[in-house]
Formats: C-alpha cells, sequence, structure tokens
C-alpha cells in the first residue's frame, strides 16, 4: 500500500543550535507520524539536506526555491508551522494539495485562505478561529521520553525558561525571588531594549544562561523546586508549562496569561497567580515543597503520540 506523502514546512531561518536542539513536542510527532507516512521535512538555510536525529530536513536558501522543491515532489498534503505571515505560504497553497497549519501564534489574516485546517495550540486561537467559521482543531503536546523526572539534588528554588525578550515579563520574575535562587534561560539579545531582560536578571542575583539544548533542558528543571512562568499571553510559554508538568515540577503561571493557565487550570496541578509580586510569591511559596504527578496528567493529555494521532486524523479529514 502506497504511503501517504506529507510535506512538513518549518521555514525559518533557524541558526543550527535552534535546529540540531529541536526536540519539542511538534518534532516528536512528527517522528511519529514519519514511521507510518512518507514525511518530508522542509526549512530554509544552505542548500544542504541537514540530519537532524529524528528525521533528514532538506534545506532550500529562498522561499522560491524550497517551493519549487517541494511542489516537484508532489505531496498528498502540505503542513505548515508557523503563522500566517509565513513567505513560503502563497508559493505552495491553492494549488490542488490539502493544506493544514500548526499555528505557533502571531497573525491570524494574512495568507489564512489558502489552508483548508488549522491546528492551534490553545483554546484562544480556537475559539476565535472557530467564531470566524474556519476548520479549528486543538492539537498540542510534549516530548514526554525527553522530559520526564530525573533523580537530581534542588539547587534552583525558580525555574524560568524562556527567551529574554519583554513579553516574558523578566522584570516581574526578579520582584518575587528575594532570598530565593532562581535561573534563568533562553535565547538572548545583545542589543535593543530586550537585553533588559536578561540583565535585570543578572543585576537581581539570578543565574542566567544562554539558550539551552534541548538534551539538557529536564535536567535544569529537575534541579527546580518549581517552575515560574511570568509571560504574557502574547508571550506564549505554552511548551514551558508542559515540560515541567512532565518532569512533574510544580508551575507557577500568570492570571493574565489564557494559555498557559489553560493546562494547570484543566489538570488541578499548579498555581493560578494575579500577576502582582507578593500574589506571586505566595504562590511559590506553596509551591515549592510540594509533591505533584502532573505527569501523569500529560501522558493522558498532551504526549507526543496524542499530539501525533490528532495530527494524523486531522490532515486525512482534509484529503
Amino acid at each position: 500500500m502506497k504511503k501517504l506523502k506529507l510535506a512538513f514546512v518549518w521555514d525559518w531561518e533557524n541558526l543550527w543550535a535552534q535546529m540540531i536542539t529541536w526536540k519539542d513536542g511538534l518534532a516528536a510527532a512528527i517522528r511519529i507520524l514519519s514511521e507510518e507516512w512518507d514525511v518530508k521535512v522542509y526549512s530554509l538555510g544552505e542548500d544542504v539536506v541537514f540530519r537532524h536525529d529524528y528525521f533528514p530536513i532538506t534545506l532550500k536558501p529562498t522561499s522560491e526555491q524550497l517551493a519549487e522543491t517541494i511542489l516537484k515532489e508532489k505531496p498528498d498534503a502540505i503542513l505548515v508551522w508557523g503563522d500566517f505571515t509565513r513567505p513560503t505560504i502563497p508559493l505552495i497553497g491553492s494549488r490542488g494539495i490539502p493544506m493544514a497549519i500548526c499555528l505557533a501564534g502571531g497573525n491570524v489574516t494574512n495568507y489564512i485562505a489558502h489552508f483548508d485546517l488549522i491546528f492551534v495550540e490553545s483554546k484562544s486561537y480556537k475559539d476565535r478561529l472557530e467564531a470566524e467559521g474556519r476548520n479549528v482543531i486543538q492539537a498540542f503536546g510534549t516530548n514526554t521520553e525527553l522530559f520526564k523526572p530525573i533523580k537530581q539534588p534542588k539547587i534552583w528554588d525558580v525555574i524560568f525558561p524562556a527567551c529574554f525578550t519583554m513579553w516574558k515579563r523578566h522584570g516581574l520574575l526578579v520582584k518575587t525571588l528575594a532570598g530565593k535562587k532562581g535561573l534563568a534561560c533562553g535565547w538572548m539579545r545583545k542589543k535593543g531594549r530586550d537585553t533588559y531582560c536578561w540583565q535585570v536578571c543578572q543585576d537581581n542575583g539570578l543565574t542566567i544562561l544562554p539558550h539551552v539544548s534541548s538534551y539538557v533542558m529536564p535536567y535544569l528543571y529537575n534541579a527546580s523546586k518549581t517552575c515560574v512562568i511570568t509571560s504574557t499571553a502574547i508571550g506564549g510559554s505554552q511548551r514551558t508549562v508542559l515540560e515541567s508538568m512532565a518532569c512533574n515540577i510544580p508551575v507557577v503561571v500568570m492570571e493574565d496569561s489564557d494559555k498557559t493557565r489553560e493546562y494547570v487550570e484543566a489538570s488541578g496541578i499548579g498555581e493560578v497567580s494575579l500577576r502582582e509580586p507578593e500574589n506571586i510569591i505566595r504562590a511559590i511559596d506553596k509551591s515549592m515543597d510540594k509533591e505533584v504527578n502532573s505527569r501523569k496528567w500529560i501522558l493522558n493529555n498532551y504526549s507526543e503520540y496524542i499530539y501525533a494521532e490528532k495530527l494524523k486524523n486531522g490532515i486525512l479529514s482534509i484529503l
């Protein structure tokens, strides 16, 4: 029986370090799909085939070359990862090939008409797009084979893995950590206003680290007593919530972020705090020494296998 041919399009210009360490729930789900389907992954970069641990990634220097390569392969379906502004979308869309997108967030208007199906990570996006009459499925998950409990001494009271950018609100985080040990890690910018985010952590005694390999992150989570996520709704951080929960690390999220609090409210595990520092401090103190089994809930609801099954069924529904 002929295998279904799926083109997975990741048309971002990624740093090699980012591509090598891409092992989140989506990467794991695509790996699972590739065990049953003929899945080819495409991205922008030098004209090479990159040997990722999970699957080869075909790189092309421009969106035009990427689109030409994809269309020559004549896939049965196309799955894009990103937002609706990705430059390759109009070059491959509306050509008789069923097309879906794993919406990462951001713009929800530009090139949306090219898609037969939209996969979203958060209920807030699902509600918004369904109200517009779009075909939407909520599908998300984490890599539970990678993110799991590991026996570690508890070095940090609080960990916050997130790129150092303003909508992650590191300035709010540092106001909650007097007398506590904190670790913040993520992509750092050396210019512009986002430098404030890592500098304010450094100036207030937090350990700071640049982008950390996905293989290292579970060890850092498990060396921490709690994961505090101060991100705004704009700032996302849903992956951080699921990764922490998969490691059985208590999470504290902000009440004004519907995206992160969704999982805490659904599971009943973790703390949802008002964004005032005194409220966050209380939530941290309540969580730091608590033992949780949030992993069981993740395995039942947001594993890479559940993610892959939802992607599979969704794609089959538009063929």
